[in-house]
């Protein structure tokens, strides 16, 4: 495996593009069968030769230009033995793909338009053809093709090597993000539970100097202990109640990916205002979501989903519509009013979906009651 990986397969970091291209392999293989003719050996051992330099070319090595030159080398002998002269295709998307510098790429560049210029120039001096004929005989798009190769290819190569470095940098920030949750977790564990136990383990010392001198103190001491230990239950529960809520930034993340996979586009208005919002409406909103989209991914033929937050100074709304087939009519008795109605401080009376505006698309209208502070949010 260790010999495949150095020796014959490509590097990882370039992908399935030097594959790809291997795929024009077929034509001087077809030109060379079959391998029986004496005038077939020496391009053989040229394309092999050709293949080999190719292959170390992607490792970017000290000795990368003998790999290149050498590449435009054997094509120019091949151009003129079998008018191979699309093998600088290879080449072209070759330089283009290498993480080298600015100075190097035009090099290489330079060295490739020089190899292209000649081997064409060769070609229509071996065939007796004037410009114009060369061109309908190896057609147009060829031949505009070996000319942009190597600028287009730079450019896939750019946005490939972006893309590569935007996941990194996301998997950067997540892994920054679970950094910062569990310093805050210990954090958190540190400044309550620790100060509770150490108050705890005190009054326990103090209760056992105190059980022979002075019984009926140790029964008020013993009565504190348990109840800072039913506090500390307390706010063990609460701490993990606070790590199972999820907000609507890592709900959002996990449908995207979903709708991703089902091939829906996903569009956000407002997002960013979200992560200001408490957490405990985050949470519900975070199960609105995740059932609503699920809905949309289930049921409603759609490719499009919008999902819009707003926020007023006496409400937050949520809206999700898509450009599905839609309905005309929702059941009272239907199966996500059952399951939102029995969800924590929503009720039934504040729930409704409509028709919206995007195609036949729906929406859906949430409200919220905080009874513990005399207002009322409302999701819509």
């Amino acid at each position: 495996m260790k010999f495949l990986k150095k020796y014959i397969l490509f590097p990882k970091r370039f992908g399935i593009f030097p594959y790809i291209w291997m795929i024009w392999i077929i034509y001087p293989i077809t030109d060379l069968w079959p391998f029986n003719r004496v005038d077939t050996i020496i391009p053989t051992i040229l394309l092999i030769c050709f293949l080999w330099f190719y292959r170390n070319g992607y490792s970017v090595s000290k000795a990368l230009p003998i790999w290149i030159y050498g590449q435009y080398g054997i094509i120019f002998v091949l151009t003129i033995t079998n008018e191979w002269i699309y093998l600088l295709l290879f080449s072209a998307w070759e330089i283009s793909s290498l993480p080298v510098s600015k100075r190097t790429f035009h090099q290489f560049l330079a060295g490739y338009y020089m190899t292209l210029v000649v081997c064409m120039g060769l070609l229509m001096a071996l065939d007796e053809m004037t410009p114009w004929s060369f061109t309908n005989q190896m057609s147009i798009v060829m031949v505009l093709f070996l000319i942009l190769s190597p600028l287009g290819g730079k450019s896939v190569a750019n946005s490939y090597r972006r893309s590569q470095q935007l996941r990194q940098q996301n998997s950067r920030y997540a892994n920054l993000i679970k950094r910062g949750e569990r310093e805050r977790i210990a954090r958190d564990l540190h400044d309550t539970l620790g100060q509770s136990f150490s108050m705890i383990t005190i009054k326990s010392e103090l209760a056992a100097k105190l059980l022979d001198k002075n019984p009926d103190q140790v029964k008020n001491e013993l009565k504190e202990i348990s109840e800072a230990s039913r506090q500390n239950l307390q706010l063990v529960r609460n701490i993990v109640t606070g790590l199972r809520q999820t907000s609507i930034a890592e709900i959002m993340i996990e449908l995207a990916d979903e709708l991703k996979l089902q091939q829906i586009s996903l569009m956000t208005d407002g997002e960013g205002q979200t992560n200001k919002w408490p957490h405990d409406i985050q949470n519900i909103l975070a199960d609105i979501l995740r059932e609503a989209i699920t809905n949309v991914m289930r049921y409603s033929r759609a490719d499009q989903v919008e999902v819009h937050f707003t926020q007023t100074k006496a409400a937050y709304h949520l809206m999700v519509a898509d450009n599905g087939k839609g309905y005309k009519a929702v059941r009272k008795d239907a199966m996500a009013l059952k399951e939102w109605q029995n969800a924590p401080k929503l009720s039934v009376e504040n729930l409704a979906f409509k028709p919206a505006d995007l195609g036949q698309s729906s929406m859906c209208n949430y409200q919220r009651r905080d009874d513990s502070h005399g207002n009322q949010n409302y999701f819509s």
